[in-house]
């Protein structure tokens, strides 16, 4: 067996995110990661079984930490009593959009493929595993203040979904926006965190949020 040239592992990863930027999941091919790096397909093999495998590679552990991360939240969220779930629920919203976003610029390449690049992989979908979280906590709070008494109908699963979706959906479109190659930012967050508007919010106080260099950049031009 062969020993792992770690080297050539990571060189696979970059030449790899490089070629998914550009083609996209679906578009990218194993012969010209290989040939950009001026090895052959089988080189890739030793590392990565297939091309999924290697997009894979990319995304999974900050992908997979999000999710576990937003599902511990939710869980201990739902662990407290009603009274104190509802006095905290104002601020609940801004304080888990706030380290979301923090958390996928600090792992922007790795969003940035599943946002843009990853149709054709199982992460495809990932916002649908993230909206189902937000779906299950949504149900259980409506049920739990029915079950008290509070005069409030319980909603039907197919709105709070849709909720929950376009929760995930407003913060993975300023992505989008970036893979758009759009110049100029219009920054909104359902939950609430910044809503910046030209002359309305200082570049400093952007910067402040963790945003990408190149969003940075074009917001200042």
């Amino acid at each position: 067996m062969r020993p792992v040239n770690e080297k050539l592992r990571k060189d696979l990863l970059e030449a790899g995110k490089r070629e998914f930027m550009e083609n996209g999941f679906r578009g990218a091919s194993l012969k010209s990661i290989a040939a950009s790096l001026g090895v052959t397909t089988g080189a890739i093999y030793r590392y990565y079984t297939d091309k999924e495998a290697l997009f894979d590679g990319l995304v999974r552990e900050p992908a997979q930490e999000l999710v576990e991360r937003y599902r511990t939240l939710q869980q201990t969220f739902a662990g407290r009593s009603l009274e104190e779930q509802l006095q905290k629920l104002p601020e609940v919203p801004d304080k888990e959009a706030s380290w979301m976003m923090d958390f996928l610029y600090e792992h922007f390449d790795a969003f940035k493929l599943i946002a843009c690049c990853s149709s054709g992989t199982k992460y495809e979908h990932y916002l649908d595993t993230l909206a189902e979280i937000e779906d299950h906590s949504g149900r259980l709070l409506v049920d739990r203040m029915v079950e008290a008494g509070y005069p409030i109908r319980r909603l039907d699963d197919e709105l709070i979904h849709i909720m929950s979706t376009a929760l995930f959906n407003g913060m993975f479109e300023t992505i989008r926006m970036i893979c758009r190659g759009k110049k100029r930012w219009f920054i909104w967050m359902t939950c609430g965190i910044f809503t910046p508007r030209a002359g309305s919010v200082s570049l400093e106080s952007l910067l402040n949020k963790g945003l990408p260099f190149d969003l940075r950049l074009e917001y200042a031009n």
